[in-house]
């Protein structure tokens, strides 16, 4: 299910990835956390491998945990492990 500010071809966990980025720039598009993905990756190689290994860890345990969390739910806390990660 495509969401406001989610990109078509992308996965559901590629977007919900992009967008919690996003969040950082308080921008809901995917597009924008597309950039600032690139913008960590030029500056930063281990902010951004932690970053996607926060987001996988908080993705995994939102989904064993809970049976069907929202979308909002899922970008909110996905946000919070990012930005513990860039810490």
């Amino acid at each position: 299910t495509a969401t406001s500010g989610s990109i078509e071809f992308l996965p559901e966990w590629l977007n919900l990835f992009f967008s919690s980025l996003a969040l950082i720039l308080l921008q809901s598009s995917a597009w924008a956390g597309i950039l600032l993905w690139l913008i960590i990756l030029a500056f930063s190689r281990v902010m951004f491998l932690n970053s996607l290994i926060a987001f996988a860890i908080n993705y995994a345990i939102v989904i064993s945990v809970f049976p069907n969390p929202s979308h909002t739910f899922l970008i909110l806390t996905s946000f919070n492990a990012v930005l513990t990660a860039f810490a």
